[in-house]
């Protein structure tokens, strides 16, 4: 029997692809060219359009 791996969320992928430690710093002026670069490079189909919702409403909500 083969052991199936979950894929990270779209959040937690973006966070990771960009090197970055905390969810909510994705948000912030620092992480945005990497953030950009890696968003270009994702092929859409790799993650629903459920988690692309839930991962732009969130880093397009203002910060605090």
């Amino acid at each position: 029997m083969l052991k199936e791996t979950k894929q990270p969320d779209l959040l937690d992928y973006l966070a990771d692809s960009v090197g970055c430690n905390i969810l909510s710093d994705l948000r912030t002026f620092r992480y945005r060219n990497a953030l950009q670069r890696v968003l270009r490079e994702i092929p859409p189909e790799l993650f629903s359009a459920a988690e692309w919702h839930e991962a732009l409403c969130y880093l397009l909500s203002p910060l605090p």
